[in-house]
């Protein structure tokens, strides 16, 4: 019923000087005395060494980072991000809109990348031909990326 197990999830953010994939905690993972412990191994509801677990909703930010960085995820993130101010524009104009001045907190993306697997399993005929077809497809990278739709270069 201890921790000794990770779940890993298809898409993950790590450090780039990393050499493992962190992985997502699971839901069922709880705190007892400041010891991880899996409740979807345990039989039924009930207490553990005679206390109640604690569920992720009742942690503590402590205890969030420790089961960040048991997964592998790097340690004290919010570190990492920094913020930028940006104004809105007004597209007739190309002047800066009023009261439209707006900050984001966001990850420095030079430290981090993401990892990411692609199943070919459901591909029944040629599998080895849609590999050459999306590697040809990727070569140049992803173009309209997440919300700020920045191109992105894309390793395999």
């Amino acid at each position: 019923m201890n921790f000794t197990g990770r779940n890993c999830s298809p898409t993950n953010l790590r450090r780039k000087q990393n050499v493992s994939r962190p992985c997502v905690p699971p839901l069922s993972t709880v705190f007892i005395d400041k010891q991880l412990y899996d409740v979807a191994l345990k039989y039924g509801a009930g207490l553990i060494n005679g206390q109640a677990p604690a569920f992720v909703a009742d942690w503590k930010w402590k205890q969030h980072q420790m089961v960040l960085e048991r997964f592998g995820w790097p340690a004290a993130i919010e570190d990492e991000k920094e913020m930028r101010v940006r104004t809105g524009m007004d597209a007739v104009s190309r002047r800066a809109k009023d009261n439209s001045l707006f900050a984001i907190k966001q990850i420095i993306p030079d430290r981090f990348e993401w990892i990411s697997a692609i199943d070919f399993e459901a591909v029944k005929t040629d599998r080895a031909a849609v590999r050459t077809q999306f590697k040809a497809l990727l070569k140049f990278g992803l173009i309209g990326f997440s919300r700020n739709k920045v191109r992105v270069s894309v390793g395999l």
